[in-house]
């Protein structure tokens, strides 16, 4: 909150320590995107999930590979590509990825990003994933409808388990 301005937050401030105000109750302009506009000022931003509805859409939640690393995380990154989820190939929608960021030593989600047919509707729900710490080896354990575009979230993520070979363990 520190790169608002000061003024904004003199407006929105109420009289509980830590709790501030939007929308028509500040006595702004009574407008739903200023509204919608503070209420994410004092959200977590990281855990509402956006989508840019293209073909194929593009939709994400959480921070993307860039933003973790620029904070000094040590992190994982795995992907799945969209032409082998069987509801994809069965459409004739096959362009598109399913990436998962997450932290190396907890193995937490940090981010989910989405480039499919419905990519919005995938990732949604993902956003309470990521508010109460799932990790990817809890999504890999997963289960999904089939044949669904959702499914490549759990794939991703199942390339991110460790796999024996030649009797040493390979973490993903």
């Amino acid at each position: 909150m520190e790169e608002v301005d000061r003024d904004l937050l003199d407006r929105t401030r109420t009289s509980v320590a830590g709790v501030w105000a939007a929308g028509d109750v500040t006595g702004l302009a009574q407008l739903s995107p200023l509204a919608d506009f503070m209420g994410r000022l004092a959200a977590d931003l990281t855990t509402i999930p956006t989508a840019v509805f293209t073909d194929p859409e593009l939709a994400g939640v959480g921070l993307t590979e860039e933003e973790v690393r620029t904070r000094g995380l040590d992190v994982e990154v795995v992907s799945y590509p969209l032409a082998v989820v069987q509801r994809a190939f069965y459409i004739d929608a096959t362009r598109g990825l399913f990436k998962l960021v997450y932290e190396r030593g907890s193995r937490r989600i940090l981010g989910i990003h989405v480039v499919s047919r419905s990519a919005g509707d995938v990732v949604q729900g993902y956003t309470l994933a990521l508010r109460h710490g799932v990790t990817v080896d809890e999504i890999a354990a997963s289960h999904n409808a089939f044949p669904t575009f959702g499914e490549g979230v759990k794939y991703a993520a199942q390339r991110a388990l460790p796999v024996e070979a030649n009797g040493a363990l390979i973490l993903g």
